[in-house]
């Protein structure tokens, strides 16, 4: 990491640590690190140029810095895999292939009530004011899909196993709570996964930005 300051370093380091950050928090992320490095020959006043040099670093290594812009003054950071778009290896070493099948088919029943929905408030939604999946899904419901698994999967998870699998997707920040006891898209999933989404029927994707170094 020589091309890197010892802040930025810092930086990158805490940020690989989350698995999702919101704006406010990576910017006291970013005092706390780069900014407080005053030995540094020289020091990275402008978090997006930062970021853009961790990036020209990380490209290697198939790794990114990205943002998600959600809605105005809602932006989140996630460092992502860039070399593939496959949930399985984004999961690789920390879910199983029933896990991933069952979080498949949590995408597609938000995405197919956010179709809906979107359908039915055409003239009221401001794409303005909330960007993104518009559509949510009960935690009961989420649960109840370990029945729709696919054949090779069927029986293979209980409820116990399901409710613990979705807490631990919005623990990494793959979906997110809303609400009382309903989930919707996390900003990671849109960082890492968007062809997922795609093929889910999401057409409209939030804006994501990968800063580039000058």
């Amino acid at each position: 990491m020589s091309d890197l300051t010892l802040g930025e370093q810092q930086f990158l380091q805490r940020l690989s640590s989350r698995p999702c950050i919101i704006e406010e928090d990576a910017k006291k992320m970013y005092e706390s690190t780069v900014m407080a490095q005053e030995d540094d020959d020289v020091i990275r006043k402008n978090m997006a140029d930062s970021i853009g040099r961790i990036n020209r670093h990380l490209d290697s290594l198939g790794m990114v810095v990205k943002m998600v812009c959600l809605g105005p003054n809602v932006r989140y950071f996630a460092l992502v895999n860039k070399l593939c778009d496959d949930i399985a290896k984004s999961f690789a070493t920390s879910r199983s292939a029933l896990e991933v099948a069952f979080f498949k088919l949590i995408i597609e029943k938000i995405v197919e009530d956010g179709i809906r929905m979107t359908a039915e408030n055409a003239d009221e939604i401001d794409r303005n004011l909330s960007a993104g999946c518009k559509g949510t899904l009960s935690v009961l419901e989420a649960k109840n899909l370990r029945m729709d698994l696919p054949e090779s999967f069927r029986g293979k998870m209980n409820a116990y196993g399901a409710e613990r699998a979705i807490e631990g997707f919005v623990d990494e920040n793959w979906f997110i709570y809303r609400g009382k006891g309903r989930i919707e898209i996390g900003a990671r999933t849109y960082m890492e996964l968007p062809e997922l989404l795609n093929r889910s029927g999401m057409e409209e994707m939030p804006q994501i930005v990968t800063h580039l170094s000058r």
